[in-house]
């Protein structure tokens, strides 16, 4: 009876495993503008980065050496699912991005405070965060269905720093590494593990 019971069980999660796996591999990604930018007219699904970019036709990003980088902003729709995080998280949150964007960046750019000639500014927001669910990382086979694994959403855009100028603008929306299994065994580190993945894919779009 145990072992009749036991059978029952790994096929049950091997079906909602292969269920998992079909349906994100028929859905399609699709744009969520969450009002922090002001045009969405022009961005364009970018598959291999899975991200949506605008990119400037005219501008030359070679003649930009430095940049701004302005404290990230919180951008919730109301059905945002991050909207019940308390304030001293959501600051943990954007001190960290900044952070990583930081990081990311200071090799490609000189970060400066002041406007002028050749500076970028980039501006950046979470528009959403989405916990992990950590009961339901507690078996790989779960965590395989992505189920229970945290991300975020984000937009962002750089700007020249004279003329307020699009040169590229981005919005995001993804889930943090289901291989990285213990990730999801904290509520909030697939969400970090996001936030480091948009600062390097961003200095990629700018370099």
């Amino acid at each position: 009876m145990f072992e009749l019971l036991k059978n029952r069980t790994r096929f049950l999660l091997l079906s909602i495993f292969l269920s998992s796996l079909l349906i994100s591999g028929c859905a399609a990604k699709k744009l969520k503008p969450a009002g922090f930018l002001d045009d969405y007219s022009h961005l364009e699904s970018e598959k291999k980065q899975g991200l949506f970019v605008d990119r400037s036709k005219e501008a030359d990003l070679a003649s930009y050496k430095k940049l701004i980088i302005e404290p990230v902003d919180v951008h919730f729709t109301e059905d945002a699912k991050g909207a019940e995080i308390d304030a001293a998280t959501l600051n943990e949150f954007t001190d960290f991005l900044y952070d990583q964007l930081t990081i990311a960046l200071k090799g490609r750019f000189e970060i400066v405070e002041e406007p002028g000639e050749g500076v970028l500014l980039l501006r950046t927001a979470i528009t959403d965060v989405i916990p992990s669910k950590i009961y339901l990382n507690l078996h790989w086979s779960t965590t395989a269905t992505g189920l229970g694994v945290g991300g975020a959403a984000m937009e962002a855009e750089f700007v020249d720093s004279m003329t307020d100028a699009r040169i590229i603008a981005v919005v995001d929306s993804r889930k943090g590494k289901r291989i990285k299994y213990f990730n999801g065994l904290s509520k909030w580190k697939h969400s970090k593990d996001v936030f480091q993945q948009w600062a390097k894919l961003l200095n990629e779009l700018v370099e």
